[in-house]
């Protein structure tokens, strides 16, 4: 069974409310940073068992499997987005393009409305939007699954002991 205020504390006041407060406030850069942050918070909870550290892949796999239905049609591909939004997770963190995307290995994502040439453009409130629907499919997923639901216990467990929620 999964720790209901274990959840709440920290996807719903860790994760969740943090994006909300600055996306209202319109600080747009910090609102991706903790965006593109609580993607690898909920890519650590999706690791398999016995796994210790989230990588690039757990990143991406989560990305690919709870949030490309949830994005626009001009940010959704087949093989899903989850490599692009890494580079632009690597590219908001620097304020600069990702070596996944200088190297060509992903599609740059640029937060605008007018013409980003090759680049694939979101409104920040869409990936924001995206993201949490994906939080919300990810934890119907674990509810319905109670194996799932132990581990992302434990884990959850380990993250309020590691910061101060």
């Amino acid at each position: 069974m999964l720790h209901a205020a274990s959840v709440t504390r920290v996807i719903e006041n860790g994760i969740k409310r943090p994006v909300l407060l600055l996306l209202e406030n319109e600080c747009l850069p910090a609102t991706l940073i903790l965006t593109y942050s609580g993607i690898e918070m909920m890519a650590f909870l999706n690791m398999p068992p016995g796994k210790l550290d989230v990588t690039r892949s757990d990143f991406i796999h989560w990305a690919d499997q709870y949030m490309t239905r949830y994005l626009p049609q001009n940010a959704s591909h087949k093989r899903g987005i989850g490599k692009d939004l890494y580079g632009a997770r690597c590219s908001a963190l620097r304020a600069t393009d990702s070596r996944l995307a200088r190297e060509g290995h992903c599609q740059v994502i640029r937060y605008v409305t007018a013409d980003a040439g090759d680049a694939v453009t979101i409104a920040v409130e869409e990936l924001v939007a995206a993201f949490f629907r994906a939080i919300d499919s990810f934890l119907a997923q674990v509810l319905a699954d109670e194996s799932r639901a132990a581990i992302v216990t434990n884990r959850l467990g380990q993250m309020l002991k590691t910061l101060p929620f």
